[in-house]
Order: structure tokens, then C-alpha cells, then sequence
């Protein structure tokens, strides 16, 4: 009996030692320390740099000519011939170099909600499944403490001769599963810790441990089939991964306007400097004066059969987006109503393990009041116990569920 309790204060002393922590308080960490979060706001850093990086000429060329078979002219041999010139693309195309840098570096943007809601999602639902387990555990402790009244009422009757030293065993054994089952819960809990702190940071939790706190699922959360409307209307607006398919087309089009602009010529100009030796042999008039040369260049862009094929491939481009939207639009419809269903079942079910567990709990007093008095019908008695463990935990399996069709909404990016 003494061990029985002492198990008991061992698991209750684990959860009091450390920190509880809610679910809000989970998703700032995670926003705040999550290495997977960050790499996703260097990326769009990183693609806002590209920007400066195309919106200047391109670099001015300078040349040294020195000529080895030394070419005389009437005024003199050139000794070396300095130049320098600069290309000018088509008015309007660094600007538009620009606006396709800035529609790329959006698409990176919206990542990052989506990865944030992404991160929220698998924190939410690991957290539920540790209050499941942690709720598992008490139902089980309570059962534990039932059995342990239950074996000194069997103890009385053995002592009176009204039943047999079997039952008493068949309460220990029973016993002994029960505290394993704890135990295996207690282990189970390891594996969702290791997923939320993968989110939040290592080392961020008090002892690396997550507990949860009961007053996180004390309101229900309400879905029904009127909010779902509204909430694809908020959907379609909010969502990162629908925004970024919207810049990812806006980009496309912002390609489609370079392209057209390289169709257009480029130009350049430039200057060439020669300085000339002068002649011994004659002295004609302007004898050694240098050279000055302004050029000018024209770049034309004859073969244009690249820029019809890369405009008519930003159009199917834009189309397989506008596809690939309407496919995710869908496919949130389809899970938002699984969501609404799974949480209409959970309801039923809440509402059937009440009942059932009320009834249960009454035919149990009556059946332990008989068993007290006349040491019969034992088996009964412990599939009644059973029975009503297993109504206590499916009415919070049925809990667990309306956050979990609750979270599955707000995965999409709906507002709290």
C-alpha cells in the first residue's frame, strides 16, 4: 500500500516541480527562437537584396591599346589609344529589372506566415496530445485509488469467508497494470516534448519539459456549419501560401514586361583617345596631334524568336498557378469541412460517454453495495469499473478533438 502511494506522490511531484506552460506562451518562443523560422526571414532578406543588385547600368568599359607593328599615318604613329564607353538598355528596363526583383522577394515574404502557421499548428497539436496523455494518467491514478478501495473491501470479505483470496489477487494484478500503463504514458510524453521543443529551442524550457495547463482547454472551442463561410471568406485572404500564389503570378507578369523590353534595342557611347608621335621625316600642318574619337553603339535585337517562346512561357506559367490556386482552394474547403465533421462526432461523443458514464458510475455504487453485502457477482463489478475508465477517457479523447478540428482551422491562416 505504502509503495502503491508513493508512486502516486512520484508522478504528481514530476508534474508540480516544473513550470507549466500555455500554448500562447509555446508560440512566442517559437517565433522568437525557432532556427527553422529564421532561416525562412533570412531567405526574404536575402531576396530584398537583389533589387540593388539590377537596378544599375551596367559597368563602363575602359580600354588600353598599345600597337606592336606600329602603324605611321600622315600626322604621326599612334603610341597608345586609350577608350572608354557605356551601355544605356531601353528606357524603362532597370526600372522593370527592379519590380521583378521586388514581386520575387515577395513570394519569399508570405513563407514566412506560412511556416509560422505551420510551426503553430504542430505545437498546438502536440500540446493536446500531451494534456490527452497527462488526462490518461489521472483517470488512471483515480482508478488506481479505486482499486485500492475496492482490494479492502474484497480483504473484508475473504476475512468473513464471503469470498475468495483469488479476488484479491485479481485487484492487485489489476493494480500492477495500472501503474505500468502510467508509466508508459510518462514515456509517451517524450515524444511530443521532442516536437515542441524542436519549435521552440533547445534549452528554452524549464528541465526541457512541457506541462500542460487544464485552463488551456477549458472553453470549447465552436465550429459549426454557419462560420464556415466566413471563415473560408478570411481564408482567402489570409492565407499565405493563396497570397504567395497571387505574387508568384504578379512576378510572372512583372516578367512578361522585361521581356518586352529586351525586345528593344540598347544603346552606347564612348570616347577613344590616341596619342601620336610625331613625324622627323616631314612637318605637315598638325604634325603628331592626337587622336579624340567619340563612338556610338547600337545593340539590336534581331533574333527574336527567344522572347516569343519566354512570353508564351509566362503565360502557361500563370496559368498552372492560377490552377495550382483554385487546386488549394479545394483542398481548404475539404479540410475544413473533415475539421467540422470531426468536431460534430466529438460533440456526439462528449455527449454519449457523459450519459454513459453517469449510468455506469449509479449500476457501480449499487453493484459494490451488493458485493459488499454478499461477496457475488466480482467480475461484473471490475467490467463495470472498466467501463467506466473507458467513458471518463473518451469523453476526453472527445475534448481533444474539438481543439484538434479547431486547430486544423486556424492551420489556414484564420483570425483568433
Amino acid at each position: 500500500m505504502i509503495r502503491k502511494i508513493s508512486v502516486i506522490l512520484l508522478f504528481l511531484f514530476v508534474g508540480f516541480a516544473t513550470k507549466a506552460q500555455t500554448i500562447n506562451e509555446l508560440l512566442q518562443m517559437s517565433v522568437k527562437n525557432s532556427p527553422k523560422l529564421n532561416a525562412v526571414r533570412l531567405e526574404y532578406e536575402a531576396a530584398q537584396m537583389v533589387k540593388d543588385q539590377v537596378g544599375e547600368l551596367p559597368d563602363p568599359q575602359v580600354g588600353l591599346g598599345l600597337p606592336v607593328l606600329r602603324t605611321e599615318t600622315r600626322l604621326g604613329a599612334p603610341i597608345v589609344t586609350v577608350s572608354a564607353s557605356q551601355m544605356f538598355p531601353w528606357k524603362g528596363t532597370l526600372k522593370a529589372k527592379e519590380q521583378v526583383a521586388v514581386a520575387m522577394s515577395k513570394t519569399k515574404y508570405d513563407d514566412i506566415e506560412a511556416t509560422r502557421l505551420d510551426m503553430e499548428y504542430q505545437i498546438r497539436t502536440a500540446y493536446y496530445q500531451l494534456y490527452l496523455l497527462a488526462k490518461r494518467q489521472a483517470i488512471l491514478r483515480e482508478n488506481l485509488a479505486v482499486n485500492n478501495s475496492l482490494e479492502q473491501v474484497v480483504l473484508g470479505r475473504v476475512e468473513s469467508g464471503k469470498a475468495i483470496a483469488s479476488d484479491v489477487l485479481r485487484i492487485q494484478i489489476k493494480s500492477k497494470e495500472i501503474e505500468q500503463k502510467i508509466k508508459v504514458y510518462e514515456a509517451q510524453k517524450r515524444k511530443y516534448e521532442a516536437q515542441i521543443i524542436e519549435l521552440v529551442g533547445q534549452d528554452k524550457l524549464d528541465k526541457n519539459r512541457v506541462v500542460v495547463m487544464d485552463d488551456e482547454l477549458s472553453q470549447i472551442p465552436i465550429l459549426n456549419l454557419g462560420l464556415l463561410d466566413t471563415a473560408f471568406a478570411k481564408i482567402q485572404m489570409n492565407y499565405p501560401m493563396l497570397k504567395k500564389l497571387d505574387a508568384m503570378i504578379e512576378a510572372s507578369r512583372a516578367v512578361q514586361h522585361l521581356n518586352d523590353l529586351s525586345e528593344k534595342p540598347s544603346f552606347g557611347v564612348g570616347l577613344s583617345y590616341s596619342l601620336v608621335q610625331k613625324r622627323n621625316d616631314a612637318n605637315p600642318l598638325h604634325n603628331g596631334r592626337d587622336i579624340l574619337m567619340p563612338t556610338f553603339k547600337i545593340s539590336v535585337p534581331i533574333f527574336r524568336k527567344k522572347y516569343g517562346a519566354k512570353n508564351q512561357e509566362e503565360i502557361l506559367k500563370q496559368k498552372s498557378l492560377l490552377d495550382k490556386r483554385s487546386a488549394l482552394e479545394l483542398k481548404i474547403q475539404s479540410k475544413l469541412k473533415m475539421a467540422l465533421s470531426d468536431y460534430e462526432q466529438a460533440i456526439l461523443q462528449i455527449d454519449l460517454a457523459k450519459d454513459q458514464r453517469r449510468l455506469t458510475k449509479s449500476a457501480f455504487d449499487m453493484l459494490l453495495s451488493f458485493y459488499s453485502a454478499k461477496g457475488q457477482r466480482f467480475n461484473e463489478l471490475l467490467k463495470l469499473q472498466d467501463q467506466l475508465y473507458n467513458y471518463q477517457l473518451q469523453e476526453e479523447i472527445g475534448k481533444v478533438k474539438l481543439f484538434l478540428a479547431q486547430a486544423n482551422w486556424k492551420r489556414w491562416g484564420l483570425l483568433d
